[in-house]
């Protein structure tokens, strides 16, 4: 399974890049960029995609695609509840990273880095899911999505071609299969512990329980302190 990712994200990868972009080009990238140790592939990097305050004590990742019915599951019934009890009460930072397993998938996220909002961009495209990810023109599906969102047709049209965004995005998801051994989606990881599949909120496992309340007093009253 884990070898015919590889294949599958390698492939993307040289089906989506420009003219100029050999497939040379894309093996050496992951080689020069690739590290496999779990704990370096979970660090939050400035490149990623986060919601929630910078001091909060849980860190939740989750590795989705775009063309995932279970990711889009997730989002429309449980990440609101996600980010309202949790991310919204500093009690949870959340990070979002991509995991194309098909090429409509890898095309959307490389429209959603080049939006102005990715993870509001990400949030059209799940619920958007049935009308875009399964037909075969996808492309055409996605391009009028984003125009609809402000993105010109020079916008779109240089994202689709940014050889450099390509690598980014499926070197992550090449990291995640190595290093993570990822091989379903969607994928979490709550504080370095991994869930495959659903993640039930209520049973979450998280850091400082006994001082979230108070962190929570806190946001409260300095919220209710504030002048209209």
């Amino acid at each position: 399974m884990m070898k015919q990712l590889i294949k599958l994200i390698y492939s993307l990868a040289v089906a989506l890049s420009v003219s100029s972009c050999p497939k040379s080009y894309i093996r050496q990238s992951w080689a020069s960029e690739s590290n496999f140790d779990k704990d370096t592939i979970l660090e939050i990097t400035k490149k990623d995609f986060i919601l929630g305050c910078d001091n909060a004590p849980n860190i939740i990742i989750e590795y989705s695609s775009f063309v995932c019915p279970h990711c889009a599951e997730f989002h429309a019934q449980s990440f609101r509840e996600l980010e309202k009890k949790y991310i919204d009460t500093c009690k949870v930072k959340y990070v979002h990273r991509d995991f194309p397993t098909s090429p409509a998938a890898l095309f959307a996220s490389m429209l959603a880095h080049c939006s102005d909002d990715y993870l509001s961009s990400a949030e059209m495209l799940f619920s958007s899911q049935g009308g875009w990810a399964f037909s075969h023109n996808y492309k055409e599906g996605l391009i009028t999505m984003f125009k609809l969102r402000g993105m010109t047709d020079d916008t779109i049209k240089k994202c689709g071609e940014n050889k450099e965004l390509n690598k980014y995005i499926t070197t992550v998801a090449y990291q995640a299969v190595k290093g993570l051994e990822i091989n379903y989606t969607p994928t979490f990881f709550v504080n370095g512990e991994k869930i495959q599949g659903k993640l039930d909120i209520d049973k979450l496992k998280l850091k400082g329980s006994a001082q979230l309340a108070k962190s929570a007093d806190k946001i409260k009253n300095r919220r209710s302190s504030r002048k209209p």
